[in-house]
């Protein structure tokens, strides 16, 4: 699902800001970690991030990243998806979804 997502993004990347990409990850990650739980919620939030940094990050297709606004943006984005997709996770287990 993260590869579909990204590819559709990557259609429209020139229109879509880093907020945006961040914001359609972490739903992505919210709708893994309510289905499946609490490992595939970290695995896709980190695979994600690398996705992240690699296609919408400039200079494109390069881990290195050039502004200081977009490293600060990527973590954030990475410690919020990690440790929302734990709670909702622990939510999903305490309401009976297991």
């Amino acid at each position: 699902m993260i590869v579909i997502i990204s590819l559709a993004m990557l259609a429209v990347r020139n229109s879509l800001g880093v907020l945006n990409v961040a914001l359609i990850y972490l739903v992505l990650v919210f709708g893994v970690a309510l289905t499946f739980g609490p490992g595939p919620a970290s695995a896709s939030a980190i695979i994600s991030f690398i996705l992240f940094d690699f296609f919408f990050i400039p200079p494109y297709h390069t881990f290195s990243i050039t502004q200081t606004d977009h490293v600060l943006a990527l973590f954030v984005y990475l410690g919020v998806a990690i440790v929302t997709g734990q709670l909702l996770s622990r939510i999903r287990l305490r309401t009976g979804g297991a």
